[in-house]
């Protein structure tokens, strides 16, 4: 009788163990380098529809950021030095940039984007329900700057996640 006892409890306490790294797992996933930008149809902060299809034959940088972070605008003001610094260098394709704020507030958003000069940003897309940013598997960055390169064919080619100070937290890039 004891022994059984044992046994269940040991049964017991590896099934705990399993479902909390399971759940440990699932809540640090990696964003999805090498993978295409999940489907998405949401819209611009002025209103526009915007989806996936905005990456089709372009580099596009998308910078994930919150119209609410004071910190967040300052790296797109670096981001613009970043497009500034790939000018003339003989890149064949396209470079454009989006902007994805997942705590829009279109008031605060505009103005901020008419301080940026010239503004990088070909359109911010207003995400409040965090709908894109959880199916690039991001949340667990909240509040964080985000920076994601995607290709011409909508493949995630590199994650940057940043600090309130401009310091790389995380870097992924897709294995050659």
């Amino acid at each position: 009788m004891n022994n059984k006892s044992s046994i269940l409890k040991a049964l017991i306490a590896l099934i705990i163990i399993i479902c909390v790294g399971v759940y440990l797992w699932k809540w640090y996933e990696k964003p999805l380098i090498g993978k295409p930008v999940p489907d998405f149809q949401l819209t611009t902060l002025e209103g526009q529809p915007i989806d996936q299809s905005i990456f089709s034959g372009h580099i596009t940088f998308l910078i994930v950021w919150s119209s609410q972070c004071t910190a967040c605008e300052a790296q797109v003001v670096s981001f613009q030095k970043l497009i500034d610094a790939t000018k003339g260098v003989g890149i064949p394709i396209p470079i454009q940039a989006y902007g994805l704020d997942t705590e829009p507030s279109v008031d605060v958003e505009l103005d901020a984007q008419k301080t940026l000069d010239p503004n990088p940003l070909v359109a911010t897309i207003s995400d409040p329900d965090q709908v894109l940013f959880k199916s690039l598997n991001l949340s667990h960055y909240d509040g964080s700057p985000i920076f994601l390169m995607i290709d011409p064919s909508g493949i995630i080619r590199r994650v940057v996640v940043m600090d309130s100070n401009g310091e790389v937290v995380n870097d992924w890039k897709e294995k050659s």
